[in-house]
């Protein structure tokens, strides 16, 4: 391969990413101005394509539309099961205290979960443990913001080093009884220790 080629792959890459989040960007005003919620989406996070982390990412990211400075996400919950690794920590900091994260009870095996769930712990986040967890959610309600799939809050997920896939929905019945099962297995989870 060429100097040349090598520059022009690279910039149909770019190009290809562009518009994904255009798309996506697109896709979140049309959310926003309809309350009743569009049609659930695809969403995935694979060595090529990455909406899955995207939409999360996105919240975090003033550059992508996200809103985190300022206040923003006061009064909001962020509802999270599954894994949890150091990924996107430092974007979740200032808001720590809102999240409620669920994670298998394995999590703490592996230094890197436990690790990262202490600090988001000490920070303010409610964490808890269900040795029978293997759902995957990640909820903003007041932001209509609902995804339920194989992804988790982790490096190789959203760094594309697997591939994950899920549905993306903002209808407020389905964000409902999704709130409504996360609770449920909140009450029987056990608080990190």
């Amino acid at each position: 391969m060429t100097e040349t080629q090598g520059i022009v792959q690279a910039l149909e890459e770019i190009k290809r990413r562009l518009t994904t989040i255009e798309q996506e960007m697109a896709r979140m005003r049309q959310i926003q101005e309809n309350p009743q919620g569009l049609a659930p989406r695809f969403v995935e996070n694979s060595p090529q394509i990455r909406t899955y982390s995207g939409y999360i990412e996105g919240l975090f990211n003033p550059r992508m539309g996200g809103m985190m400075r300022g206040g923003m996400f006061a009064n909001e919950t962020f509802y999270v099961m599954g894994y949890f690794d150091q990924v996107i920590l430092n974007n979740l900091a200032p808001v720590a205290k809102q999240f409620k994260i669920i994670c298998p009870a394995t999590a703490i095996q592996t230094k890197k979960n436990k690790d990262a769930l202490k600090r988001i712990q000490k920070l303010g986040a409610d964490v808890r443990l269900h040795p029978m967890l293997h759902a995957r959610i990640f909820c903003v309600p007041q932001r209509q913001l609902l995804i339920i799939g194989s992804g988790d809050i982790q490096t190789e997920c959203f760094g594309g080093e697997r591939f994950d896939a899920g549905i993306y929905s903002n209808n407020a019945e389905l964000i409902k009884q999704t709130l409504d099962f996360f609770n449920r297995v909140w009450e029987e989870s056990e608080p990190l220790a």
